[in-house]
């Protein structure tokens, strides 16, 4: 007869993919942030590839959160970090400046960033859901 102690053993595989499931997390709000960031400077791209690049970007990012919060962290990431990069391109924030410029960049964002960040998250959330059920199996 098993004792009740042992049925409930851990293994080590399932610890360490709960310890790197919180990392993989972190690591998609982080490149949701620094990808907003690399988005509020000039590109060089023509306009189609600039507007797949949010999209892909919103793919990896849900795909390493694989939950549907992803829908809200990753937009907000993008936009904290659209704007830390505008900040970061006027040396400085000054309300005055930036609405006397009529809010310069935020019609971008919005247009441009953040509905095909929706897109990619409605995207890579299921598809990260399925990458996590195959892992943990």
């Amino acid at each position: 007869m098993i004792s009740q102690k042992q049925n409930n053993m851990h293994w080590p595989e399932e610890e360490t993919w709960r310890d790197w499931s919180l990392w993989l997390r972190v690591l998609g709000v982080t490149v949701a942030l620094v990808g907003g960031f690399a988005f509020s400077f000039p590109n060089p791209l023509p306009l189609a590839l600039v507007i797949v690049e949010p999209i892909v970007l919103a793919i990896v990012s849900a795909g390493l959160i694989r939950s549907w919060w992803a829908m809200l962290m990753v937009p907000v990431a993008f936009s904290v970090g659209f704007f830390l990069g505008n900040i970061f391109q006027m040396g400085g924030f000054d309300l005055e400046s930036w609405v006397a410029s009529g809010f310069e960049g935020v019609d971008i964002l919005v247009i441009i960033g953040v509905v095909p960040i929706v897109i990619g998250v409605a995207i890579g959330t299921p598809i990260g859901k399925k990458i996590e059920q195959r892992l943990q199996h």
